[in-house]
């Protein structure tokens, strides 16, 4: 019996997709890098923990921008490291083709995500005057959302194949973006109604 066809992609029509994230990708990196200029330069008093946290998201966030250009020419004749996810169908519908790269960038984003995660939800208990109603649902989540991702990364390890990924951890993956996409929105409702509570109470 013949091994079954790799499915094909059309990837000059992604490319458009990933072309067009690039450019919010650069936008919005420029706002961060403009908020971090000015809090080294009007907060320069702060702890030098704090500063060297800041610096560190800072870099890391800036560190994702380079990707979609260099891959664009590292790639140009190597099509088959384009990863195309799950398509219309719900079934995936890239190349089968396996790299390690891959899973090893995910667990380092997730590592760095958690150490960004922290800072937040500890500017969220000082905010709050040490609110752990306000405090304990990000903690829970930003402890989760690093464990599933690992999890499913090491399964990517084992596995070798991504059709195989989505048929036995399909569940992790899933469950894995859902929370991210909480605990994202979460810490940002809570972050802007507790910074704008406290810019009220300094007001009056």
């Amino acid at each position: 019996m013949s091994a079954p066809a790799i499915p094909t992609v059309d990837l000059p029509k992604t490319l458009g997709a990933l072309l067009i994230g690039a450019l919010f990708a650069s936008v919005l990196l420029g706002i961060t890098s403009l908020q971090a200029g000015f809090y080294f330069r009007y907060y320069g008093h702060d702890p030098f923990r704090l500063k060297l946290m800041v610096a560190v998201v800072s870099i890391h966030m800036a560190h994702p921008l380079g990707l979609p250009d260099s891959k664009l020419r590292k790639k140009r004749n190597d099509r088959e490291r384009y990863v195309v996810c799950t398509g219309p169908s719900g079934k995936y519908s890239g190349p089968e083709t396996y790299y390690r790269e891959i899973p090893t960038t995910i667990i380092q984003n997730l590592c760095i995500g958690a150490f960004k995660d922290c800072f937040f939800a500890y500017r969220i208990f000082i905010l709050s005057k040490r609110n752990w109603f306000l405090t304990a649902p990000v903690v829970t989540l930003l402890f989760l959302r690093p464990a599933l991702g690992i999890a499913a990364s090491v399964e990517l390890f084992k596995l070798k194949n991504y059709t195989s990924l989505q048929e036995s951890s399909g569940w992790l993956v899933t469950l894995g973006l859902s929370v991210s996409a909480v605990l994202d929105s979460l810490t940002t409702s809570e972050l802007v109604f507790l910074l704008f509570q406290h810019r009220v109470g300094n007001a009056r």
